[in-house]
């Protein structure tokens, strides 16, 4: 095993021009957890979070990325469920952005037959969550839910699956072209909110009754405004930030004064996936073939790991859909 490795490091937060890809030296293997070569990485929001602010996950210097598929190339003496040469995907806390990840052996999983490297790579955090949301909403067959960025790697994968559960499905974008991908994604209906007021085309497309359930990953200060898009009775996950952290200041006139009886749960997939484990691989089994039986439709964009920083300034600037993948 080579003693250095490629990997982006962030020293200090910034904007994309923080992300230096240098030599650093290969991580240690511990005896419970295999040595991986990456040969995808999924990219998520939440590393764009960590690269520009402060975070109680990490500490500056510290390598981005949770997703990644690729090869053992080295196992743990403690490991032996996994051998050298197994094609493997998994998560990690961070890390991911590198040529090779060390990770417990718990946290990787086989590749599916038939699946590609980059197909793996973006299952764990978008369709592991699209996967836990749609079990925990509550929301059933013939109701309606609205998914905010509709066009990206989570709101694709909620679009096949609420399809797939007889779920009326609203999709709201910010451009034609990314209306056009949500609908093949599965979305029923699409909002574009440059265009014209969400919750006035909700209202509209439900005959002025509203939505059950909102997955409302944008949050900020329009936070207010998920819960006008409800019914009574309905519920608005949290499941990101963003546009940063919802006002809750701004909540109360659309939420806790109206009297209609809705509800609001955060969702956090970390948390979820500990209380769940034991779901996990039937959860990642069953996207892997809606990926590969074409039931989920996720476009996929491609980047040299070199290329770090042009795709963290097109994902944070919202100019992506479906997910990037970044090869090492």
């Amino acid at each position: 095993m080579s003693q250095y490795m490629r990997a982006v490091v962030v020293a200090a937060h910034g904007g994309p021009d923080v992300l230096e890809l240098v030599r650093v030296p290969a991580p240690p293997l511990g005896p419970d957890e295999v040595r991986v070569r990456v040969r995808s990485i999924g990219l998520n929001f939440r590393d764009v979070k960590l690269r520009t602010g402060p975070s109680a996950d990490v500490v500056v210097p510290f390598t981005p990325g949770s997703d990644f598929a690729g090869d053992i190339v080295e196992v743990g003496a403690e490991v032996a469920s996994i051998r050298t040469g197994d094609r493997v995907f998994g998560v990690t806390t961070h890390g991911a952005y590198a040529e090779e990840v060390v990770t417990p052996a718990v946290m990787v999983m086989p590749i599916p037959d038939g699946a590609e490297y980059d197909t793996a790579a973006i299952l764990p955090v978008a369709g592991l969550s699209a996967s836990f949301l749609l079990s925990t909403a509550g929301v059933e067959k013939g109701q309606t839910a609205v998914t905010y960025a509709a066009a990206g790697g989570l709101g694709c994968f909620l679009g096949g699956l609420l399809a797939a559960a007889g779920v009326q499905s609203i999709g709201i974008t910010s451009s034609g072209d990314k209306a056009a991908v949500a609908r093949a994604a599965g979305h029923d209906e699409i909002i574009n909110y440059r265009d014209t007021d969400p919750v006035r085309a909700v209202k509209d497309l439900t005959d002025s009754s509203g939505a059950d359930v909102v997955f409302d990953s944008v949050a900020g200060p329009g936070f207010g405004r998920s819960f006008r898009m409800l019914s009574n009775h309905g519920t608005v996950v949290l499941c990101g930030r963003s546009a940063g952290d919802p006002d809750l200041s701004a909540v109360g006139p659309d939420f806790l004064g109206v009297r209609r009886n809705l509800a609001l749960r955060e969702f956090y997939l970390s948390t979820h996936i500990f209380d769940h484990l034991g779901e996990v691989p039937d959860r990642l089994d069953e996207l892997a073939t809606g990926l590969r039986d074409r039931r989920l439709n996720v476009p996929i964009t491609t980047f040299a790991l070199d290329d770090v920083r042009r795709a963290h300034e097109l994902l944070g600037a919202g100019a992506t859909v479906g997910k990037l993948i970044l090869h090492p």
